[in-house]
């Protein structure tokens, strides 16, 4: 698979990870990892377990750009 992000620039390289949202495979370059927090109650003793999400960069533009302020 390829990063479709390259391809709409002209280039070719091979993806590196599939972003979560809109499924697109995304290279080294595109990919962007933030820290989701896991549902349910936070562990008194260590806080609310955070797992990896990986986005491409449209996605995680967008995602941003819909977040109220400060959030």
């Amino acid at each position: 698979m390829h990063c479709y992000d390259c391809l709409t620039e002209d280039r070719t390289l091979p993806a590196t990870a599939v972003c979560t949202r809109c499924g697109a495979g995304v290279c080294r370059a595109h990919v962007r990892s933030a820290d989701q927090p896991l549902p349910g109650p936070p562990d008194p003793a260590t806080g609310r377990p955070t797992a990896r999400r990986l986005t491409c960069t449209v996605c995680h533009n967008a995602e941003r750009a819909g977040r109220p302020s400060g959030a």
